[in-house]
């Protein structure tokens, strides 16, 4: 099994990891990090773990952070969609 993350969610990844390091430093920004690694770690050994959600995908909150991982199995790849923020409006990736 493995993982692939598609550029959209990429780049909420990114951005959310920018905001850490700006907000919180290095050491915040590196929890993040570890957090959606540590989840990643997980759904490539559990992939029906997450919640079953819209149209196919399942979603895998992060462990002390505001974001939820989103993600198809395809085949023996973990497609992740999206790194939703919690209080972003719910699906807004469903297009995707």
């Amino acid at each position: 099994m493995n993982y692939r993350i598609e550029r959209s969610a990429r780049q909420e990844l990114l951005e959310a990891g920018r905001w850490y390091l700006a907000d919180g430093g290095v050491a915040v920004a590196e929890q993040f990090e570890w957090a959606v690694q540590r989840a990643l770690d997980l759904l490539l050994v559990m992939p029906k773990v997450g919640r079953p959600g819209y149209v196919g995908t399942r979603t895998w909150p992060l462990k002390r952070f505001p974001y939820t991982l989103v993600y198809r199995v395809q085949g023996e790849t973990i497609a992740v969609i999206a790194v939703a923020h919690q209080s972003r409006e719910p699906g807004y990736w469903q297009g995707r």
